[in-house]
């Protein structure tokens, strides 16, 4: 089984877990936000470009408890952010591709899931 594969059985297990307790995957960005409030972390937004997410899309701030993303996109885009943030958080994602700031920092461990290289070869979602 890869990394990915253990990955997304990860995601699968914490998808049934929400759902059981009643939140609606349908309703992604709540969805989401549930996941995050359950873990005691709280998620704000911030404008495209704004200097705390420090080039990138989202990031994950561990000595508050916070995860800042970009307020733009629909609730779908913006789910996703803080979706990939929780998976940092739980060291289960790490942005795996070279150039991109978590990769090169070492940052992370466990199984490795590469979110996929945008148009110039790094992190679809470091930019």
């Amino acid at each position: 089984m890869d990394a990915a594969e253990l990955g997304r059985r990860r995601a699968a297990d914490l998808h049934e877990q929400a759902v059981t307790t009643g939140k609606d995957p349908r309703l992604a960005y709540a969805f989401v936000l549930a996941e995050a409030k359950r873990r005691g972390l709280d998620v704000e937004k911030a404008n495209p470009g704004a200097s705390m997410l420090d080039g990138g899309r989202a990031t994950y701030v561990p000595a508050d408890g916070l995860i800042i993303h970009e307020n733009i996109g629909s609730d779908f885009e913006q789910a996703f952010l803080v979706a990939h943030e929780l998976g940092v958080v739980t060291k289960k994602v790490v942005h795996a591709l070279p150039g991109c700031k978590a990769f090169d920092a070492g940052v992370g461990s466990g199984e490795v899931v590469s979110v996929g290289p945008g148009s110039d070869g790094l992190c679809s979602l470091c930019g």
